[in-house]
């Protein structure tokens, strides 16, 4: 790949995480942090009532797809394979012209300097945050009001929405 490897690991190589930008580690924190809330919101919902909590599901399940895919972002300084990957992302969003694609975190992360198995990784590892969050919601739900945690969530979507726009 490009650089340094960073271990042992076959699908953690690429550049050293010294190299990658400040951005790429932003976005993955901030996005584990999005993604934990989304699961304290999904499991507080099943807690109360399983239909409450499949629409709940639904309701982040579309909130995901823009929030992954959305957000306009050049191509100026992606490589050959990263654009490919563009090309299909581009086919998923009815919104992108052909001076520019809707990619959202990955391409970000791709950007700041990590390669496509590290963004993958890093990916997959903050969306496995919300998997702990439900954890959380399903505890937190069953002791305490749920009440709360869908404030805290609901806090969250308008915080997105509003920032976003």
């Amino acid at each position: 790949s490009g650089g340094a490897g960073t271990g042992g690991c076959y699908w953690l190589k690429g550049r050293a995480y010294s190299d990658i930008g400040t951005l790429a580690w932003m976005i993955t924190l901030s996005d584990g942090l999005h993604n934990f809330i989304d699961g304290l919101a999904i499991g507080a919902s099943f807690t109360a009532s399983v239909f409450q909590g499949i629409s709940t599901s639904v309701a982040i399940l579309c909130e995901e797809f823009p929030h992954e895919l959305g957000g306009y972002y050049s191509l100026s300084s992606v490589t050959n394979v990263s654009k490919m990957v563009l090309n299909l992302l581009r086919l998923l969003s009815c919104k992108c012209s052909a001076a520019s694609v809707c990619p959202g975190d990955f391409v970000i992360l791709l950007n700041a300097g990590m390669s496509i198995q590290q963004a993958l990784f890093f990916n997959f590892l903050s969306a496995c945050c919300c998997y702990l969050g439900m954890g959380f919601g399903i505890l937190a739900g069953n002791n305490f009001s749920p009440n709360w945690i869908f404030a805290l969530a609901g806090g969250m979507f308008l915080y997105i929405a509003l920032a976003d726009m």
